[in-house]
């Protein structure tokens, strides 16, 4: 791999992660609102549990990046893009496009195993 190649990677993965948290961080801190005053820790860490799950597909493709696994990038973007997809979809409050969502986060879950498994060290 070419060290213009590898550039490029990290340019598509750092897209991918403005674009995925343009919707993941309003939507987890969405979610804080949803609470009651006292139990506003539990919301707040709702809101964490909210974020990282909507950022797995990102994080596989980090790791994935790292150790030079570019086939597990390339169906993680494809997984992110699904993703993206389906989180404006969200915003738009169309109905039936959390299934979707719910997919991919799934989808990702399962790469990610994977590719963790798949891992020489």
């Amino acid at each position: 791999m070419n060290k213009t190649n590898k550039t490029m990677y990290w340019v598509v993965w750092a897209i991918t992660l403005i674009g995925i948290n343009c919707y993941a961080l309003p939507l987890a801190m969405w979610s804080t609102f949803a609470g009651t005053e006292e139990a506003k820790w539990l919301w707040i860490a709702i809101a964490v549990v909210i974020y990282v799950l909507l950022n797995v597909g990102v994080i596989q493709m980090y790791v994935a990046i790292k150790q030079g696994k570019y086939r597990f990038f390339q169906i993680g973007l494809i997984v992110a893009v699904i993703q993206f997809i389906a989180m404006m979809i969200l915003g738009g409050q169309f109905e039936g496009d959390i299934f979707l969502l719910l997919g991919t986060l799934a989808v990702s879950s399962t790469l990610m195993i994977i590719q963790l498994r798949k891992s020489p060290s």
